[in-house]
């Protein structure tokens, strides 16, 4: 037995032990046990009421759900609370009981009394605010130049926190979890809780009511029931005590006013999907540089791989009710084994895979080459008044359209890197994607994260192209295509003035990518919807060459970015905080480091305090804060008439480690690692007006022009 209990986990004991303690206080609620004795007795005569008034059947009793407890006046006695008829009259009267001449001397009284008591502390207080200054003058009179040393008060409260505090703090985390492993303590702690504080009694008591008043409708014995509610809160009012009570409060308000901040978030993204379907299947972003123009490329190309999946979801359902008993988990599954496989890995392997099975099943006519489908009973075709669609033409859009959705991994083919973090769940059935960007949490998010794929712009060559027979050549047919700096990859015509069509090499002329451009729907179109976008941004229009520039149904000026917004109730009072701790610390902070370099106790506490409100504050703002920017619209011919439209552009869904704004950065990391020389090592102006000989160091072509004339006289 006792080698049992050796390895028996000693939390256990202490949960039995909370229960036992939890049990034990049953003692201190005996009117709580007796209220639940009376409030079954209340159900059981409602009830009986309730079906004989209801069959019309004789009875001489009497619902009991009108009565009054006898143990009601010794809850109102500890709890001070007025009487019934008290309750009546002050509930009557309303507002006028409270707004008259006594209560009004009654406040003053009471305001006079408080302020007495305040001036009692304020003179203890006081002494120790001027005790704190001098110590806070002194501290920056010692000038200290010990690096990274500690005080001895410092070195103490270290002690006591990693040997104390930290210890007590893992315990009680561990015990939580492990008290969420075993949700049977917490359902028989919440159990003998709600038997302490009445709340089952309190839903016996409104059933009993519910009964009553169905067949009564006895308006009047609202107000009893009102009166009965209060008293049997009184336990729970009792025993909790108000900081309790007021960080619960705190608690619900904090989650109601975050839940319609997410339905806002959320609405904004619905408003940006429905600009980004009105933008056609190629569109440009433009706008100078800084502005933005990528990170609002970056945001639709999110938003485009979202929507994607979810109109392949749409579609998915309304193939399904095509044929409402076709059993299309068997066919699922077996469309995963043949990804699995790789015989489906693009939707051309797709259509062939189920014109395989259509031959199978046309030459065997057997129901077990259906998928198991009973296509006597229910049939073949689906007629819509429009066209008679057989079951495989059907199947076909369906294996299509389930590839597009169940893949997992992006939709995205980008020249830059994009990282998504939406998570595919499946327990066996049917998949669903979690793409919530708002709600998902970053200290998890990067251990499923994906990212976009490397573009090769060979994919989107149908002339020549840089590797000839590139095995990547025909590999792309649906998603995004996300190109950022769109004009310098394909250039306009001024630019392209010396390039030949008839080069041997390919070429911005010869490669037939305007061609693709034009054609690109056709290899991703399923049921009638294209699963294809192509967004490009660049700082100017005509920086495009105009063939590709005109195939734009849009381009999108970023024309203003306005102040960032936060959708969260009284945001503001954490904001006025927030300055006020920030800028106070900031300035005790520098003059702390110009004075000294050790490490004191005033400075880690104030560190700890300080770093512990940033962070709550940070995360907050950083997860609902959002720029409303207003963008203008132009056809791709540039006919000048602009159309204004408001874009969201939230910061937990673009700014989450999405993308690197210097994503060519490499480039001139490269370059600046094979110099030998810095900014500290370039010369120097010696005065206000340049010399002849620092102007020629410039190696400026408009000096070197200056020059060779001046040479020239």
């Amino acid at each position: 037995m006792f080698k049992k209990l050796k390895g028996l986990d000693y939390k256990y004991f202490v949960c039995v032990f909370i229960t036992i303690a939890l049990l034990l206080l049953s003692f201190f609620f005996i009117i709580s046990y007796i209220r639940l004795y009376e409030s079954i007795k209340d159900l059981g005569l409602s009830i009986a009421y309730y079906f004989c008034e209801l069959l019309q059947i004789p009875y001489t009793f009497k619902p009991s759900i009108n009565n009054i407890s006898s143990t009601s006046q010794l809850l109102i006695d500890n709890f001070n609370m007025i009487d019934f008829s008290n309750f009546k009259l002050y509930f009557g009267i309303g507002f006028n009981a409270s707004l008259n001449k006594d209560t009004f001397l009654r406040y003053i009284n009471n305001v006079l009394r408080f302020l007495s008591r305040f001036s009692k502390v304020l003179i203890f207080i006081v002494p120790i605010i001027f005790l704190i200054v001098l110590m806070y003058r002194k501290y920056f009179n010692e000038n200290d130049n010990e690096p990274n040393s500690d005080s001895k008060a410092l070195k103490m409260f270290k002690w006591l926190e990693f040997n104390i505090y930290i210890p007590i703090r893992e315990w009680f985390k561990s015990f939580v979890f492990f008290v969420q492993e075993r949700k049977y303590f917490i359902y028989i702690w919440l159990i003998i809780l709600c038997l302490h504080f009445n709340l089952f009694t309190i839903i016996i008591e409104f059933l009993s009511f519910y009964f009553y008043f169905a067949v009564s409708f006895d308006f009047l014995s609202i107000f009893k029931q009102l009166y009965k509610l209060l008293i049997d809160l009184i336990p729970i009012l009792q025993s909790v005590p108000l900081p309790i009570w007021l960080l619960l409060a705190l608690y619900i308000f904090n989650n109601i006013r975050k839940n319609i901040a997410y339905q806002i978030l959320n609405h904004n993204e619905m408003k940006n999907r429905g600009f980004i379907n009105s933008i056609g299947q190629v569109c440009m972003v433009c706008s100078p540089p800084g502005v933005g123009k990528t990170t609002v490329l970056t945001d639709w190309g999110l938003s485009l791989g979202v929507m994607f999946r979810d109109k392949a979801l749409e579609k998915i359902l309304e193939n399904d009710l095509k044929f409402p008993f076709f059993p299309f988990i068997n066919f699922e599954n077996e469309i995963k084994r043949a990804i699995n496989f790789h015989q489906i890995f693009n939707l051309a392997s797709a259509r062939s895979w189920v014109i395989k099975k259509r031959i199978r099943f046309e030459k065997s006519n057997n129901k077990s080459k259906c998928f198991d489908y009973d296509f006597n009973k229910y049939g073949l075709y689906y007629d819509d008044n429009l066209k008679i669609m057989y079951l495989f033409d059907m199947l076909e859009n369906y294996v299509q359209l389930y590839f597009v959705y169940v893949i997992e991994c992006s939709l995205l083919v980008a020249n830059y890197s994009i990282r998504e973090d939406d998570i595919l769940q499946d327990l066996g059935n049917f998949p669903i994607w979690h793409s919530d960007f708002f709600r998902v949490d970053t200290r998890y998010a990067e251990a499923y994260s994906r990212h976009a794929h490397i573009i090769d712009f060979d994919m989107l060559r149908l002339g020549k192209k840089v590797i000839e027979d590139n095995e990547k050549a025909n590999a792309f047919e649906f998603g995004v295509i996300v190109m950022t700096e769109g004009g310098k990859e394909r250039k306009n015509t001024i630019e392209l003035k010396e390039v030949k069509k008839n080069e041997g090499m390919a070429n911005q002329k010869n490669d037939l990518f305007n061609m693709w451009l034009k054609m690109a729907r056709h290899s991703a179109t399923i049921d009638n919807f294209p699963f294809i976008k192509v967004i490009i941004d660049e700082q100017r229009p005509e920086s495009m060459g105009a063939d590709v520039r005109e195939l734009c149904e849009k381009i999108v000026f970023i024309s203003k970015q306005e102040e960032t917004k936060t959708p969260l109730m009284f945001f503001y009072l954490e904001t006025i905080i927030y300055d006020f701790i920030k800028g106070r610390f900031n300035n005790f902070y520098y003059r702390y480091r110009f004075v000294r370099s050790d490490n004191t106790l005033l400075m880690y506490l104030a560190k700890k305090i300080v770093s512990k409100y940033i962070h709550y504050y940070d995360r907050l703002k950083n997860t609902f804060s959002y720029n409303r920017l207003i963008l203008e619209t132009e056809k791709g011919t540039l006919d000048n008439n602009f159309e204004k439209h408001y874009y969201y552009k939230s910061h937990k869904k673009i700014y989450s480690k999405r993308f690197a704004s210097d994503c060519f950065s490499d480039f001139f990391v490269n370059k600046g690692l094979s110099s030998k020389l810095g900014l500290m090592d370039l010369e120097e102006y010696e005065t206000e007006r340049a010399t002849l000989d620092e102007l020629s160091l410039q190696k400026s072509y408009f000096i070197m022009d200056l020059l060779e004339y001046t040479q020239k006289e």
